[in-house]
């Protein structure tokens, strides 16, 4: 998955002033290291609360994914990183040996065989959403798509712009707080940049938002990165 990371970090050179940014990414499909190896005592105690086998490995492969971001953002061990909730769901990083030391936001995606994580710092909140490129988020598309963003997703296939639509909504809404709804944000501009498409959004009187999708090996990817 190296070039879904070198994708990424030419993103983020784009973004003035540059941002301290890491991605992590693991593939579902192969065996994953023992959960002992890479989870803190915490993260333990909450995998032993989860049954079903596709819930675990995924939990499993986004908290793995998002620890190598850290680690490759920061510093550390696996096990040295927790990753928790915070009361609205979202995914929270701290450095056990010194809880006060870093700062950095995440956020964690999975879908099928790929988990992916985006940590960044210096004050900055992202976002990042996985979906298998299909037809499922078109025969969805009632539920997160206005008659607006229909005529502008209608240039390209059904199964590519709604795929990347719903990740492009899913990344911005992980990163703007309070968190908007799905028809909250709406698309006004879609351009094409390589290997994929930039979307910007208004949120009301609010914007534009901008965020970064991309095609990797089958599946639709967005990135979004916003001020705090």
């Amino acid at each position: 998955m190296h070039d879904l990371s070198l994708t990424i970090k030419e993103l983020l050179k784009k973004i003035d002033p540059p941002i301290a940014a890491a991605l992590g990414h693991v593939d579902l499909s192969l065996p994953l290291p023992p959960p002992v190896q890479f989870l803190s005592a915490g993260e333990k105690v909450h995998l032993a609360a989860l049954c079903a086998v596709k819930r675990r490995r995924q939990w499993l492969g986004g908290r793995l994914a998002a620890k190598e971001a850290l680690i490759e953002l920061f510093t550390g061990q696996r096990e040295q990183w927790q990753i928790t909730n915070s009361a609205d769901g979202r995914p929270r990083a701290n450095f056990l040996p010194d809880p006060e030391r870093f700062r950095a936001d995440i956020s964690i995606s999975h879908s099928h065989d790929l988990a992916v994580a985006l940590a960044v710092a210096g004050g900055y909140a992202c976002g990042i959403d996985v979906e298998l490129m299909g037809m499922r988020p078109h025969r969805l598309r009632e539920r997160f798509s206005k008659r607006t963003e229909d005529e502008i997703i209608a240039r390209l296939s059904p199964e590519k712009g709604y795929t990347m639509l719903w990740c492009a909504k899913e990344a911005l809404r992980k990163a703007i707080r309070p968190m908007p709804g799905f028809f909250d944000l709406e698309l006004f501009a879609l351009a094409p940049q390589a290997n994929g498409y930039i979307m910007d959004f208004s949120l009301g009187p609010k914007g534009p938002f901008r965020c970064h999708t991309m095609l990797y090996k089958g599946y639709g990817v967005a990135v979004f990165i916003n001020k705090h």
